[in-house]
This record gives structure tokens, C-alpha cells and sequence, in this order.
């Protein structure tokens, strides 16, 4: 039984995904590859007749011709054997050899070839994809690709979807196609792309979002990042960092460079999250305050007549005189609601607490973008803009460089209380 053959991708219909038809077969380790059947002996019976049978010598047939190489291990059960994985990759087929490998060359990725490759991340998988031809594809249209690791010499067609660890592009990635990958470097982007380090050698009007982003030559596109480098920038260009933008050699101009601590999705999601957070806490210590006002209005009215009870029970019980029911039960209330009071004071102190911790996360969100920075090696040329966005109040501040002026750091500075205006700031 071949376990590693049976894993067919179909859609959402059920019907078979002819572009995912399994040109590599991506194992992981210890996964179960194949399995021999051992025969066993039949149970004994009658026929038609009602005549004895007796079951026959069992006969082994179909024993496994094939080999393994070291990747793969035999486990010889008394019902069967089984063949494991013992490292991941893609399973291979070698004349009657079976193995395990990590890298595979191919000349192209398209429908007509391979279809697509989903090993997934974590499965070890290198590919090289070795088409340079420069009208060509070496990814094709529409195709699908996750592996470990990917080396592409020539282009990535239109709408193809490529995920990896690490990624390598020396041609061109369309306009409609995306790129994910931790590692990623790409000659020419036009399209999307995505990860953590980034490094592009030109960008045309394409979208990149990463931690750390290097460009060689923007020539227009949007560009998101918690630290920013570009050598040369040209014209229509939009950079957003949560910490610094930095320009080498400035060659054109309709530039927007902005500062905004909220730049990855993550770290809106937390304000937006703090701030259900705080507005909740506001509403839930405005409630309780009320609850805190009307208890103490209350313990003060019936204080006198709490006391004037008290001296009475003490008085029946030194006494021995038998305590009137709705004395006790007075009593009790009058308790009860003292105890509610410190209950809702206790709740009250705690919920201001949170509330303290949670406008102080704020305060951390707009402590960033005063250290955050914009650096322009170069003179300026045309009209370009310089914008930070505040996080409380959301407002944007925004500082229009003179053409021709030679301003290389600016910041944001506190001119008064609660006032900010971007300013040039010495190295």
C-alpha cells in the first residue's frame, strides 16, 4: 500500500484538483510511506455441501522488491511491514530504490508541467527553478507554491501565489502576483510582497510590507515597514515606518513619507483593542461609582438607627431577654449592605488600576513615534511630504520640504503641551 500516494487535493466540491496533481510527494518524518500486508491463515469453514474445509498454508505473495536508502526505515510487525520516514522532504523513486531528498531542480513551474507544489512550510523542501528566458514564465499563471525554501532565476507570472521561508527571485514578479516569504530577495517587484526581511533591487508600483525593508530603486509604489532604506528613490513613492525611513540619493519628487507607530496590522489591532478596553472600563467604573454613591447614601441615613439597634440587642442579650425577630433581621441588613459597600470599593480600586495600565499602553503607542525618524541624505527635489501620525489625538502633522533644501533628519518635537510640529534635528 503506498501511503504517501493517496493524498489527492480536491475542491471545495469535492472534485479533483487537476492543478495540485502531486509532482513531489512531501513527507514528513515518521509519517508512514508503505505498507506490506502480511498474508495469514484463513479460519476453517464448510461449503455448500456442509463438507469440512480446512483453511490453507498461507502463501506470501507480492513481497516488497524495492529497496530503501538510509531515509527511510522497515518495521517488521507480525501482521505487517512498514516503511517510515525518518527526516522530511519529498519522497523519491530511483530504479527499485526508495529515498527521501530535500532539493529538486526543475525547469519551470506551470500547470502543463508540474501543476502546483504545496509541501508546506515546515517540510524541508528546496527548489530551484532554473527558466531565464526573460519573456518567459518560470512560475506560471496562477500557480500555487509553499515550500521551505525557493531559488527562481527567471519570472513569476500573473497571479501566482508563492510561500516560503525563504525566497530568491531574479527576474520579475508580476503585477497581480504574490510573494511571502521570511527571507525574501527580488530583482525586479511589480506585484505584492510580503515577509520580514526584505531586499529589492527595483521596485515598479509594486506593494511591499515587511519588518525590514531594503530598496536599491523605488520607482513608485507602497512601501510598509518598521525600518525603511532606499539608495535611490524616484517619483511616487508612498513609505510608511513605525521607527525610520532612510534615503540615500533623492531623484524625484510626489514622495509621502510618514511615521506611523500603527503601521503593522498587529499593533493597530492592540489600540484597537486597548481602546474597547478602556472604553469598557470607563462605562464599568462609571457603574460601579454610582452603585459605590447610593450604598454610601444609604449606610449614612440608617446609621443612627443601626446604632440605636445595636445598643438595644446588646442590652437583651446581657440581659437574657429573648431579641426581637425585626431587630436581628435590621441588624443583618444594615450588615450586609456595609459589606456590599467595601465589596464595590474593592471592585472600584481594582478597575482603576486596569484602566491606569491600560491608558498607559497608549501613552507606549505615541512614546514610539518620538524617537521614530525621517532621513534624507540627498537635497530635496520637487514636492514631497513628510506626515507623523499621532495615536492620541489621531491627528496627522505633516512638514513640506523646500525644493533644493538640504534638511537630512526630521522629527517629531513637543513645542508645547500637547502641540507637535516635525522639525530638522542635528545627527
Amino acid at each position: 500500500m503506498l501511503h504517501y500516494d493517496k493524498k489527492e487535493e480536491t475542491d471545495e466540491y469535492h472534485k479533483m484538483d487537476y492543478s495540485s496533481r502531486g509532482f513531489i510527494k512531501a513527507v514528513q518524518k515518521d509519517e508512514l510511506l508503505i505498507e506490506y500486508i502480511k498474508a495469514k491463515l484463513g479460519k476453517p469453514g464448510r461449503n455448500c455441501h456442509g463438507e469440512f474445509m480446512a483453511p490453507k498454508e498461507a502463501e506470501e505473495k507480492f513481497m516488497p522488491t524495492f529497496t530503501i536508502d538510509e531515509t527511510i526505515r522497515e518495521v517488521d510487525n507480525p501482521t505487517n511491514i512498514e516503511y517510515l520516514a525518518n527526516e522530511n522532504g519529498y519522497i523519491t523513486l530511483e530504479g527499485t530504490v526508495y529515498g527521501i531528498k530535500t532539493d529538486v531542480d526543475v525547469g519551470e513551474i506551470s500547470f502543463k508541467t508540474t501543476g502546483n507544489i504545496l509541501s508546506g512550510l515546515n517540510s524541508d523542501v528546496n527548489i530551484n527553478v532554473t527558466e531565464k528566458d526573460s519573456i518567459k514564465d518560470a512560475i506560471g499563471m496562477g500557480m500555487e507554491i509553499e515550500v521551505t525554501e525557493i531559488d527562481i532565476d527567471g519570472n513569476v507570472g500573473s497571479n501566482a501565489k508563492l510561500r516560503a521561508l525563504k525566497a530568491s527571485i531574479s527576474g520579475q514578479v508580476h503585477k497581480s502576483a504574490e510573494v511571502r516569504a521570511d527571507k525574501l530577495d527580488i530583482n525586479v517587484n511589480k506585484g505584492k510582497a510580503y515577509g520580514k526581511n526584505i531586499n529589492i533591487t527595483r521596485l515598479e508600483h509594486g506593494i511591499v510590507e515587511g519588518e525590514e525593508v531594503s530598496i536599491t530603486q523605488a520607482l513608485g509604489g507602497s512601501i510598509r515597514a518598521n525600518n525603511i532604506i532606499i539608495d535611490i528613490c524616484a517619483s511616487h513613492v508612498k513609505a510608511t515606518a513605525a521607527r525610520s525611513i532612510e534615503i540615500k540619493k533623492m531623484q524625484g519628487s510626489e514622495n509621502t513619507f510618514t511615521i506611523d507607530p500603527l503601521t503593522k496590522r498587529s499593533t493597530q489591532s492592540d489600540l484597537d483593542h486597548n481602546s474597547e478596553d478602556i472604553e469598557k472600563l470607563e462605562k464599568e467604573l462609571k457603574d460601579i461609582k454610582k452603585d459605590v454613591d447610593t450604598y454610601t447614601k444609604q449606610i449614612k441615613n440608617g446609621i443612627a438607627a443601626f446604632n440605636d439597634v445595636k445598643k438595644r440587642l446588646i442590652h437583651y442579650k446581657r440581659n437574657g431577654i429573648k431579641m426581637p425577630d425585626s431587630f436581628v433581621k435590621k441588624y443583618k441588613q444594615f450588615q450586609q449592605l456595609q459589606t456590599r459597600l467595601e465589596d464595590k470599593k474593592e471592585v472600584y480600586t481594582l478597575k482603576q488600576d486596569e484602566l491606569a495600565i491600560a491608558t498607559n499602553k497608549t501613552s507606549v503607542f505615541q512614546g514610539d513615534i518620538m524617537d521614530a525618524r525621517v532621513i534624507n541624505r540627498d537635497r530635496w527635489v520637487g514636492y514631497n511630504e513628510i506626515i507623523f501620525k499621532l495615536v492620541e489625538p489621531l491627528v496627522d502633522i505633516s512638514y513640506k520640504p523646500e525644493e533644493g533644501s538640504s534638511g537630512k533628519i526630521f522629527g517629531l518635537v513637543e513645542v508645547a503641551k500637547d502641540e507637535f510640529e516635525i522639525q530638522v534635528l542635528d545627527e
